[in-house]
């Protein structure tokens, strides 16, 4: 009898020591998920930017495909400015490849350029400035292209948050008078574990429009089109960006009243920010 007791007894701890066991790993994945998002904090890297653009447009019942792909490498630094932070990312090298009939753009004077601005805990760049490699300020559409690479956060967010953010450009591409209006909404979707350590991953979704007139060779245009896209982020401990993946369709169409013409253009983009070691 004795030693039925002492099996029941040995089970009954088995039992509650396996109940134990699984609350306690329950217990941890919740307080994984509830995890809060931090803000940016001071960090310096360098980060790899790779863009692939792949366009199809048709024009006189004809339809062409171009391909064309940028690559920057920058260093960014975040660093402490009394209450806030201040902002620098510097192009260190830049070029560009296409298959269009046009040459692809000149990437040179991006080389040595500097922005530097002051920036929120949630990435919010309140004013910047934008230098060549002398250190004399950049014209507009030169300076469009050096927007700050962090996606938006919102400090103290945990798994399931959802915010917005949205961003307006205005300045000359391709002859033409361009802007884009274009907001993001991000998720954050969970943590993550990047090399051992604590991570947060944000999903994001984007829609825009893209407006714009121009004129060439004597005729008027205008463009009007539509941007979606959706994206994958990962922010590091102490707050550190370290990289994400993104894809956006746009959708446009360059109407020119004179010749009777509309030519419907669609520009699938990939972009890959990589931290490096």
């Amino acid at each position: 009898m004795k030693s039925t007791i002492t099996r029941w007894s040995a089970r009954r701890h088995l039992v509650m020591l396996a109940a134990s066991v699984t609350l306690l790993a329950s217990s941890g994945r919740a307080l994984l998920a509830q995890s809060s998002l931090p803000g940016y904090g001071p960090s310096s890297g360098r980060y790899r930017v790779d863009v692939a653009t792949k366009q199809t447009q048709v024009q006189m019942g004809q339809s062409q495909e171009f391909s064309s792909t940028t690559n920057r490498l920058v260093s960014l630094t975040v660093a402490r400015n009394g209450a806030a932070l201040s902002l620098s990312m510097i192009t260190d090298s830049a070029s560009a490849t296409t298959t269009a009939p046009v040459p692809p753009p000149d990437m040179s004077s991006l080389v040595g350029a500097t922005l530097a601005g002051s920036m929120g805990a949630d990435g919010h760049v309140a004013s910047s400035t934008v230098t060549d490699k002398a250190g004399k300020p950049m014209d507009a559409s030169t300076a469009l292209s050096m927007r700050s690479i962090l996606p938006r956060l919102k400090v103290g967010a945990t798994q399931g948050a959802s915010w917005s953010d949205t961003t307006s450009t205005k300045g000359p591409q391709n002859g033409a008078e361009v802007s884009t209006v274009n907001i993001v909404t991000y998720t954050l979707a969970g943590d993550t574990t990047i090399a051992g350590a604590r991570g947060w991953k944000l999903t994001s979704t984007y829609a825009g429009t893209i407006d714009g007139a121009g004129n060439q060779s004597g005729a008027d245009f205008t463009i009007k089109g539509a941007i979606t896209g959706q994206g994958t982020m990962i922010i590091g401990a102490g707050g550190v960006f370290i990289g994400g993946n993104l894809s956006n369709e746009i959708k446009m169409t360059v109407d020119v009243p004179m010749a009777g013409m509309q030519i419907p253009i669609t520009q699938q983009t990939t972009t890959i920010i990589t931290r490096l070691p």
